[in-house]
């Protein structure tokens, strides 16, 4: 009936993508980089175009050749444009070539932080400063005041920031109620002591 032929088909296309995927990938032994970059472009339009999945380890090669050969502003507008999709190993490929620099750090944050998964973010972060930070300061309500009211917000470090004496005096109450967020209050806490803020 109709279904089995839906199932064929399925099989079929995902053999021949999965075929195409590995011309593709043989032709790396006589097309330099930038060649092979344009066959995988081709390949990705055509699997867009027919609405068929992509074969398995296409959107991590795909990216780790873009990653190699686009200038980073050009590898940066094609992911977000959804052209390149991140997948786990990718990024966590990247993110071990990637150095200390500010762009290299600013790009490792942003490739992490685009995975789904929260327990890989934080792996591949862990030794990032702006990473804890980032999540740190989303621990404490901040009361925020307006011309219509007052309400609780969660305040951002990097925008003017609230009293630093307030803040601090909620991260120590919150300390002892939290010890599965003891880590990030600590370092919190300590990059406050660290750092001066600019604060209302």
């Amino acid at each position: 009936g109709v279904a089995r032929w839906a199932s064929d088909y399925q099989t079929v296309m995902a053999e021949q993508t999965h075929h195409l995927h590995q011309l593709v990938q043989s032709a790396a032994a006589t097309h330099p980089p930038s060649q092979l970059l344009v066959l995988y472009e081709r390949l990705h339009c055509a699997l867009e175009r027919i609405q068929v999945p992509a074969p398995r380890g296409f959107h991590s090669n795909f990216a780790s050749l873009a990653f190699a050969v686009l200038p980073r502003p050009a590898f940066l507008c094609y992911l977000d444009n959804g052209v390149l999709q991140l997948t786990p190993r990718f990024v966590a490929e990247t993110c071990e070539k990637l150095g200390d620099t500010i762009a290299d750090r600013q790009l490792r944050y942003r490739l992490a932080s685009g995975l789904l998964d929260p327990a890989r973010v934080a792996m591949l972060l862990s030794a990032e400063r702006e990473f804890q930070f980032a999540r740190a300061s989303a621990l404490v309500p901040l009361p925020l005041v307006t011309e219509r009211g007052s309400a609780v917000t969660y305040r951002d470090i990097g925008d003017d920031f609230w009293p630093l004496d307030l803040y601090v005096r909620r991260l120590q109450e919150l300390e002892p109620a939290m010890p599965h967020r003891a880590r990030e209050i600590a370092f919190l806490l300590e990059f406050l002591h660290e750092h001066r803020l600019r604060y209302k």
